[in-house]
């Protein structure tokens, strides 16, 4: 995720598969600056050709060390392109964030997901998460 050509390729992947929060390219270079992204962020990728087909964002999460008092790793930003849903490439992409984090000393990993997501959920909760709270987020047009 070094070169702009890679970063236009990752968004423009993450744009087709996700509509529901999709990033723009000045959003993600700004985040691949961010402390905890420099510290120990990676992204897991699959490829079908060449072609980025899924991915999931993994990073250090310094805020929720002061909450839990344990080192916190997060998952974000996990998308499947279309035509590869249901064949495993997301669990597999989980289950490599996973390894990743604790590889890099996480002791808890932690992933958002939109409440109406039951796909998402489903995986989430088979692979051995839970819910530590909800929340709602509002937002408006202006």
């Amino acid at each position: 995720m070094e070169t702009e050509a890679e970063q236009v390729e990752y968004v423009q992947a993450q744009r087709a598969a996700n509509l529901q929060a999709p990033l723009d390219l000045v959003q993600w270079q700004h985040f691949l600056k961010s402390p905890s992204w420099l510290e120990t962020g990676t992204t897991v990728t699959a490829f079908k050709s060449e072609k980025v087909i899924g991915s999931v964002a993994v990073y250090r999460d310094r805020e929720e060390i002061k909450q839990f008092s344990k080192r916190v790793g997060v998952m974000d930003n996990v998308f499947v392109d279309k035509d590869w849903r249901k064949r495993g490439v997301a669990s597999y992409l989980v289950y490599q964030g996973l390894l990743y984090l604790k590889e890099n000393g996480m002791e808890m990993a932690r992933i958002g997901v939109r409440a109406n997501n039951k796909e998402a959920l489903g995986l989430y909760m088979r692979m051995g998460y839970f819910a530590i709270r909800e929340s709602k987020v509002y937002t408006m047009e202006i």
